[in-house]
Parts: C-alpha cells; sequence; structure tokens
C-alpha cells in the first residue's frame, strides 16, 4: 500500500541483500518509504511469486521478514537513532 496524498513527505530507501560477502556483491531487494513526521512506513518487498537474479527466495524471504520487523521495532520504540 502506498501514500495517498502527494502534499506528505517522504523519504526512501533501498534493501539490498549481501549475496557475496567475499566480493562485498549485493542486490537490491526491496524499497521502505517513510514518513517520520507521522512515523509511518510502507514496505515494497519481493512478492511470493516474484524471483530476484542469484537470491535463494526461501532465505531472501526470512531474512527480508525479519528485516522489516526490526525497522518497525525501531520506528515503535524510538530505538536505532
Amino acid at each position: 500500500m502506498l501514500p495517498n496524498r502527494s502534499s506528505e513527505a517522504y523519504s526512501y530507501t533501498t534493501i539490498r541483500y549481501l549475496i557475496d560477502a567475499d566480493r562485498n556483491i549485493d542486490v537490491p531487494v526491496g524499497i521502505v518509504l517513510c514518513n517520520t513526521d507521522q512515523r509511518r512506513l510502507f514496505f515494497r518487498l519481493p512478492l511470493e511469486e516474484e524471483r530476484i537474479t542469484n537470491v535463494s527466495s526461501a532465505t531472501a524471504k526470512a531474512s527480508l521478514k525479519l528485516a522489516q520487523t526490526k525497522i518497525e521495532h525501531w520506528l515503535k520504540t524510538g530505538s536505532g537513532r
């Protein structure tokens, strides 16, 4: 779900998945829109049927869900600042 009103200010970041730690190679796998004034987040992560080149869907899905949970917790508690 994306924001409806264009008057709201959002920042964004991409979520990247490390596929080769030795060579520091990662791929973009999602995006997070953030409105800090309203303390709202919108995640766009891969859907069930979407494939990401060179990334195991099962492994990535668990990691991305964990990342989403942690980011949402940081926003709610104010930790991570």
